[in-house]
């Protein structure tokens, strides 16, 4: 299943809410996403996800969405998947309790 659908550009959570069923997403420092786009691949690499959500005691770690493209496309609307994502992600997980 797909995370973004084609006919309409929001994302659809329900679709992939499975993916992260055994895991505790936001107690990574790092989440490597890959990303497939009409046979092209590029990669997204999420920095500090919980940090979006909760700030960092110490102040010293930012979060940061960082993609990498090998044709150098910047891609905005995966950003904002990726951030309706994590937002949806962390809602269901109740990850702020």
């Amino acid at each position: 299943k797909r995370l973004v659908d084609a006919v309409r550009p929001k994302i659809n959570y329900s679709n992939v809410r499975k993916w992260t069923a055994r895991i505790k997403l936001f107690e990574h420092d790092w989440i490597v996403v890959p990303v497939n786009e009409s046979l092209h691949w590029s990669v997204a690499v999420i920095c500090y996800p919980k940090l979006c959500f909760m700030p960092d005691p110490e102040g010293r770690k930012q979060p940061a969405i960082v993609y990498m493209d090998s044709l150098g496309c910047s891609k905005s609307h995966v950003f904002e998947a990726i951030k309706a994502y994590l937002q949806a992600e962390w809602e269901d997980k109740k990850c702020d309790e």
